[in-house]
């Protein structure tokens, strides 16, 4: 007898605060399927149903458990509990549906059994209806999914490298990212962060995404995605939100790195399609997010250092100033400048590019200690030190901070991030912990070492990400490994197709040129690069990159009409780290 249970838990969107009450369930045994509701909300409703055999027997009931007690709750794992021990302070407590099959093989035989899961809010006729239909139409579903599939495989760049185990798992994180693009009825169309956790938008891994989206094929998800962060933000005055639930909820008005990731999200966006209408439409709220809520709200005492959260989730992460919420106001005020002089506003050009050498200087005075040569983490609001504060540097580098007059000190501090107190077996240690490793770490880690042409060690980074792709779910690289960690993560993908491409080609699209700058760089070991169907502009593009004797060079190709939509011009000094937008 072949048992198929189903552990049905329906309750409201994460964070909506909507009532969850007991399940209950109605056996269906004239169309095979058993079917559960809310008590409450019985409008509420899923389904599960089978499709090429008549059921023997039928079993529901809140205390029905396969063995490993799993429930879509999370659990913990406790000896001899299973995982769930504490099921019974579940609320709402759930609904097992097990439907029993008779079931007779002989040796060498196999059979087939599908099965199809749906439901809703619009009522148990419809869940009931819509697996009906999943089932009759499940060829022909499946060949839409196979054709959209493949479709974001055409869209998505190929990259023929020395490392072919980079290059294949780049067209999958394609994939990924579009199967992070949900459709959210009433809110918007959007890349969400992760599943299973977070499966609604937030403004830090949009931050994240944005750029990967773009060299994946996927422009138009960013925009629909940073429209979405803009209209929220404009009810905030400019204060960009953390969490949009998938109910459209706020549930977490921001924290203060965000609003300046926004304004940076928007220069990249706008550089890689070209869209000036896009443009337009956000350009307020990213000049209100910086000048009104990051130096206004954030700042009341005019310090240039903004207080709030930044992205470590650290214990004191709510008070204080952070370093890189310091970093991504300086990062994003050069934004604002550039987003300015595409608009026409003289007068934010001037002041975002005065106040960006004005917070460089209070970021050196106040987060950088000379006993330590690092700069620390966080600050007190008073700008004191706690002594215990962890260090947190390459966030400087990340965001480009340091230039040119400061050698010695970028030489420094990657020699401390590459040193065993901040990189283990793993990459980049998360800051605050002894071994604690995200992939996303390990990517701003791999682009600060592209952005100051350290290849070879950026690539030691990116080796890191790909050796978790598929750890958890074939192809994808996880949120991190560990206990309620999201087996498909938006950055973890994005931010590894960014690398991939932008590390080596260090591309500035400028549309008000109308020119490409390159500041190609390839690691030792490498004598080629070819990435084909990158788009800019909406114009597909083949990129190569060929070493001859010492020197490096750059060619491109159209895959339209054979005539470059834009011209392509290779920055003469590729030892400065001027371009990696």
């Amino acid at each position: 007898t072949l048992f198929w249970l189903v552990r049905f838990d329906i309750q409201g969107a994460w964070w909506s605060d909507w009532p969850d009450r007991p399940d209950e369930s109605q056996l269906h045994t004239s169309e095979g399927c058993i079917t559960a509701s809310d008590s409450l909300h019985t409008r509420w409703a899923a389904c599960m149903m089978g499709g090429d055999a008549v059921p023997v027997g039928y079993l529901t009931g809140p205390d029905l458990w396969a063995s490993e007690e799993t429930s879509s709750l999370q659990g913990y794992l406790a000896p001899d509990q299973g995982l769930i021990p504490n099921r019974a302070e579940l609320q709402g407590r759930g609904m097992s549906g097990r439907m029993d099959y008779a079931l007779n093989l002989g040796p060498g035989e196999s059979k087939q059994f599908h099965f199809a899961l749906a439901g809703g809010v619009e009522g148990i006729t419809h869940a009931l209806g819509k697996a009906s239909e999943l089932l009759a139409r499940r060829e022909e579903l499946w060949l839409q999914k196979v054709a959209s599939q493949q479709q974001v495989m055409t869209c998505s760049p190929l990259v023929n490298s020395p490392r072919p185990d980079f290059d294949r798992i780049f067209p999958f994180q394609s994939i990924c990212l579009d199967m992070l693009t949900l459709d959210l009825p009433g809110v918007a169309e959007g890349i969400v962060a992760g599943l299973p956790e977070y499966g609604w938008l937030f403004g830090c891994d949009t931050y994240y995404s944005v750029s990967g989206l773009a060299v994946s094929g996927q422009p138009q998800t960013a925009l629909s995605t940073l429209r979405l962060l803009a209209r929220y933000a404009r009810q905030q005055n400019g204060r960009v939100p953390h969490e949009i639930t998938p109910t459209g909820r706020v549930f977490n008005l921001g924290n203060t790195i965000e609003t300046g990731q926004f304004a940076t999200s928007v220069e990249r966006a706008f550089r890689w399609t070209g869209d000036r209408q896009f443009l337009d439409d956000v350009y307020e709220v990213c000049r209100e997010g910086i000048f009104g809520y990051m130096l206004g709200k954030c700042d009341p005492g005019g310090t240039l250092l903004p207080d709030g959260a930044g992205l470590l989730e650290l214990r004191t992460a709510e008070h204080g100033k952070k370093l890189d919420v310091a970093c991504a106001l300086y990062q994003g005020l050069g934004s604002l400048a550039y987003l300015a002089e595409a608009t026409g506003d003289a007068e934010t050009i001037y002041r975002s590019m005065k106040l960006a050498a004005q917070v460089k200087a209070r970021i050196d005075s106040h987060f950088w200690m000379p006993e330590r040569q690092e700069y620390v983490w966080r600050i007190e609001q008073d700008l004191t030190v706690h002594p215990d504060e962890p260090v947190h540097s390459y966030a400087v580098l990340e965001m480009g901070l340091l230039g040119e007059p400061d050698i010695e000190r970028i030489e420094l501090l990657f020699g401390k991030v590459e040193g065993p107190e901040h990189t283990g077996p793993g990459g980049i240690i998360h800051p605050g912990t002894a071994d604690f490793v995200m992939p996303i770490q390990n990517a701003i880690v791999a682009l600060a070492e592209f952005r100051y042409s350290r290849p070879d060690m950026a690539i030691w980074y990116l080796e890191r990400m790909s050796e978790l792709c598929g750890y958890y779910m074939p192809w994808a690289i996880p949120e991190f490994v560990g206990q309620n960690a999201c087996f498909l993560q938006a950055w973890s993908s994005a931010a590894y197709n960014w690398l991939l491409v932008q590390g080596f080609f260090r591309l500035l699209p400028d549309p008000l040129t109308g020119i490409v700058y390159v500041q190609p760089q390839l690691p030792s070991g490498w004598d080629a690069l070819r990435v084909e169907n990158i788009e800019i502009w909406g114009h597909g593009y083949d990129l190569n990159l060929t070493r001859s004797g010492g020197d490096i060079h750059f060619d491109v190709a159209s895959r339209g009409s054979g005539i470059l939509s834009a011209p392509f011009e290779v920055v003469a000094d590729p030892d400065l780290p001027v371009i990696f937008a």
